[in-house]
């Protein structure tokens, strides 16, 4: 006698892709509300799955064993807390510069103070 576990897998994968999507959206919102910008809140979560693959590949070459606890220490407290951090500190980096000029950077002047600034302030 054989078990037919294909509706089983199939509502187990189901469940994942809505609870992967789920959570997608809700770290994305929770980044705009700490970001207080949507193109740094997609980029900021973008880190995610680009992380997850890095840290998978790694996994399974080392032949290290995947669980949530590993992926989620890895993903979430090392990578994501970091891609924050640069983030965050690059948007204070461009108001505090727009505050000084007391106006809107233009693109060159974004990239140009950007990027002396945050190697300058090492």
């Amino acid at each position: 006698m054989l078990y037919d576990r294909t509706k089983l897998v199939e509502a187990t994968v189901a469940t994942v892709e809505k609870n992967l999507i789920e959570g997608a959206l809700l770290v994305i919102v929770i980044l705009f509300l700490i970001l207080g910008n949507f193109k740094a809140a997609i980029a900021t979560a973008l880190v995610i799955p680009l992380s997850m693959l890095i840290t998978i590949s790694g996994m399974v070459e080392s032949k290290f064993s995947a669980n949530l606890m590993s992926l989620g220490a890895i993903d979430f407290g090392i990578i994501i807390d970091g891609a924050v951090i640069i983030v965050e500190n690059c948007l204070r980096l461009l108001a505090h510069e727009q505050h000084k000029q007391g106006r809107l950077l233009t693109r060159e002047e974004r990239f140009k103070k950007s990027s002396s600034r945050a190697f300058s302030a090492r």
